[in-house]
């Protein structure tokens, strides 16, 4: 004999909507994509990017434009060496450069691995607050990166009437609240407050992280805080000093 099977109405709309659910909770599974391999910049990569995939960068020092003040645009992303090894993937700022910048409500699920950030600065452009990394109402997390030679020191071209520039590893404010976990800082330089670090209305968070020989002429040698609060998990801070002021670590005001 020969059957018709008509599913019932709401058996076909059960049908829909667990795959509906299934569809809206699967994990995003994104594309690997390869700097230089697919794409010639690290800002075109991410330019391509789309949420969930991971751009790999081969190891090497990377500078110029398309390379330095990197920008996630917000993007669920991973950017990482594809070597896992930050003393061999650079991104160099050469001195009037910077690093990253992450304003565009970035979430943990933005994620910068395994990458130095050295040499940033902005000194042809005017004062820099972030020379390495600027976090401006976003929270992306940091893995295992090293921070070195950071400058965030720019003076008035007239002698004397001023000096300026903040956090010069990374600078957060209006909420930010990065992760960073087993980064280094490493001889990184202000003016204003926080050799390496300097957050402003902001809640970051430090694990199995380094400070070694970061300096300031103000406040907050290693870090300093104003209207937010800090967490600082098994971390070593090392011959950071403050000229005036107070921190010659941390600095909470």
């Amino acid at each position: 004999d020969t059957y018709n099977i008509i599913p019932s109405f709401n058996s076909v709309m059960t049908l829909l909507f667990t795959l509906a659910m299934f569809l809206t909770t699967a994990p995003v599974m994104g594309a690997d994509i390869n700097v230089p391999g697919d794409y010639a910049t690290i800002q075109a990569a991410i330019d391509a990017a789309t949420n969930g995939d991971v751009i790999h960068i081969a190891d090497g020092t990377w500078t110029g434009s398309d390379n330095t003040n990197l920008n996630p645009n917000g993007k669920a992303i991973t950017i990482q060496s594809s070597s896992g090894n930050p003393e061999l993937c650079i991104i160099d700022g050469r001195g009037f450069r910077r690093g990253f910048v992450c304003e565009s409500g970035e979430t943990s699920a933005t994620v910068i691995s395994g990458l130095t950030i050295k040499d940033a600065s902005n000194s042809d452009a005017g004062p820099i607050y972030g020379a390495g990394l600027r976090c401006n109402n976003a929270s992306p997390r940091i893995e295992n990166c090293r921070f070195i030679n950071n400058r965030a020191v720019w003076e008035e071209p007239d002698p004397g009437t001023g000096v300026y520039g903040a956090g010069a590893a990374v600078y957060c404010l209006n909420d930010a609240a990065p992760t960073f976990q087993q980064c280094e800082f490493i001889d990184c330089e202000s003016h204003e407050g926080g050799g390496a670090v300097y957050c402003y209305i902001s809640s970051p968070v430090f694990i199995n992280c380094t400070f070694t020989g970061c300096k300031t002429h103000h406040h907050g040698g290693a870090i300093a805080m104003h209207s937010g609060s800090l967490q600082a998990e098994n971390c070593v801070f090392t011959d950071n000093m403050v000229q005036i002021g107070s921190g010659g670590a941390i600095q909470c005001s």
